[in-house]
Parts: C-alpha cells; sequence; structure tokens
C-alpha cells in the first residue's frame, strides 16, 4: 500500500469571541494484493476531506462549538487480503472490493470550565455510506459457513455525549483537596439500511457507553492515582422485541504513578480488578451466537521516562 496524504488549515478570528477554522485534507491510496494463490487485487483510492470547525466564546467560561467535516474509514489490511481463514466453525474470507466508508459529519455542543468544574456535552451526527461490516454469505465450504467483510449499506449514528470534572477542592475539605471525580457518558443511536432493503441497527452498536474515575494528584511529587469503572450497556439486535445479544459489562481499572527521580517515574496497573468475563457476539440474519471470554485480571508495571 502506497499512502499519500496533505492537508492545510488555519484558524480565523471573526471577532473577540467568535473564530473558524476551515481546513481541506487530500489523500490518495494505491493498493496492490496478492494471494499465495495467485489471486490478486488492486485499487486506487483518492478522498477529498473538507473541514469547518466554529468556536464561540459566550464569557470567560462558557465556550460554544460546531464543526462539519467529510471523513473517511478506510478497510483494514486482513479485511481487503484474499485470503481464507479456516477454523472449527467457519471460514472467514478477505475482501479485495471493499470500498471505504465515507461520512458526512456533524457536531454541535458547548462546555463550562472553572477552576474545579468541568462540564460538556456534544450532539453528534454521522451520515455514513457503505457501513463496513461481516456477514455471512450463505456459501458452504465443506460443511462450513463462509464469511466474508462486505459494504452493507447506508445508515447513521447519532447521539449524545456528555462530559463531568469535579474538583472536590470546592467541597472544601482539606482530606479531598487533591482529589477530583471525572465522568462521561456516550448515548447512541444507529439506523442501516441494508443492501435487501431492511433497516436495523448497526451490528455490536450499544446503546450507552459510561466511565468513571476517582483520581488524586500531587504534580509537585509526580504521584497519580486512579480507579476507573466502564459499562457498556446490553446490544440489541432487534428494536421491536429488544433482543439482548449480549449483556451488560462493568469493568474496573486501577492505576498508579510516581516520580522516583527527575524525568523518571515508576507505574503499575491492573486492569479488569474483578475478574469480569467480556461477552463477544456474532449476529447473522435471525441467529445471534454469543460467547463469554475470561481474560481475568492483567497486571502491568513498568518505567516512563518525559522529556
Amino acid at each position: 500500500e502506497y499512502f499519500f496524504a496533505g492537508f492545510a488549515q488555519d484558524t480565523i478570528g471573526l471577532t473577540d469571541r467568535l473564530s473558524i477554522t476551515p481546513g481541506l485534507r487530500f489523500e490518495h491510496v494505491i493498493r496492490e494484493s496478492t494471494s499465495g494463490t495467485g489471486v490478486s487485487g488492486h485499487a486506487t483510492i483518492s478522498d477529498i476531506l473538507p473541514s469547518l470547525h466554529a468556536v464561540y466564546r459566550a464569557g470567560d467560561r462558557v465556550a460554544l462549538r460546531a464543526s462539519i467535516s467529510r471523513q473517511v474509514n478506510r478497510p483494514k489490511f486482513d479485511e481487503l487480503a484474499p485470503f481464507q481463514d479456516e477454523k472449527p466453525d467457519k471460514i472467514t474470507a478477505g475482501n479485495p472490493d471493499l470500498k471505504p466508508a465515507r461520512a458526512w459529519s456533524l457536531d454541535v455542543g458547548g462546555d463550562y470550565t472553572s477552576r474545579n468544574l468541568f462540564f460538556g456535552v456534544n450532539l453528534f451526527h454521522r451520515q455514513i455510506k457503505d457501513v463496513i461490516e461481516q456477514v455471512d454469505t450463505g456459501i458452504d465450504i465443506g460443511g462450513k459457513d463462509l464469511f466474508r467483510v462486505e459494504n452493507v449499506g447506508d445508515g447513521f449514528v447519532q447521539g449524545i455525549e456528555l462530559e463531568q470534572r469535579v474538583g472536590l477542592a470546592i467541597l472544601d475539605v482539606p482530606v479531598l483537596e487533591h482529589f477530583s471525580v471525572r465522568a462521561n457518558q456516550t448515548f447512541i443511536r444507529s439506523r442501516l439500511e441494508d443492501r435487501t432493503g431492511q433497516t436495523r441497527p448497526f451490528k455490536q452498536q450499544p446503546d450507552m457507553i459510561a466511565n468513571a474515575s476517582l483520581v488524586y494528584e500531587r504534580p509537585e511529587s509526580g504521584t497519580s492515582v486512579s480507579l476507573s469503572g466502564n459499562y457498556v450497556s446490553s446490544i440489541s439486535n432487534d428494536d421491536a422485541v429488544k433482543e439482548d445479544t449480549t449483556r451488560r459489562e462493568f469493568f474496573l481499572d486501577f492505576y498508579a504513578e510516581t516520580r522516583i527521580y527527575g524525568a523518571v517515574s515508576i507505574f503499575g496497573w491492573v486492569q479488569n480488578i474483578t475478574g469480569e468475563e467480556r461477552h463477544k457476539i456474532k449476529i447473522e440474519n435471525a441467529k445471534t451466537e454469543i460467547t463469554d471470554e475470561d481474560t481475568g485480571r492483567s497486571f502491568f508495571i513498568g518505567l516512563k521516562a518525559k522529556f
């Protein structure tokens, strides 16, 4: 793959409070792929991606924002390579003819910032053409179903993002001076009209994702400690009956870091403290398959240097 890209942008102050940032990005991709059996694919793709961002500062603490941009999601290499991966239950094939998914993206929101408080809200809409998903081709090879990643149709994803940060020093309790609570929530809705004319949500699309952290920070000693939770709502395959295809998930992580000398710090990280199982799904037409993946806890320790 040969990838060429360039961009230009500039921020223009229209007034003391209002500024805009127009931009233009150009991408040109030349891709060639050949399998061990001699099957080959070739594609040359160019994209012009304009964008326009605007910020209005309504005082020292409030900012209002809006943007529109053209975006492209290029397929991964293992989705494009002309290969077949055989597993005990299925065969997965690459698709050299897979097209990038392209979208127009619109965002409108604002935020409030003070010394110990931050509140932000953003409404987004992504209008997507040539959505990429893995599908059952209906072909049987040696008793196994053949799956392939394809451009399945056009649709949209829209929702609202909320973010909050609260410094507990606002409570005027000395023991809480260096603590803060940080959280964000995303509420999502999607619709896809596939090549058969059916309308449904995107695959593996939860209705809500939320994160929350309790953070302790002492900048003078380079110390930071956090306990974080991540929540993902259940994913529904059928909007009419709300049939759950995965159970909701909640995971806890712990992170600690402190400076030991100069620019060198030591850190430790524990992922999935409670050892929760992750749920993987496969949805093909009316058939839903759910498997549990027990990843257990993960422990990391290491050194970090900043220059």
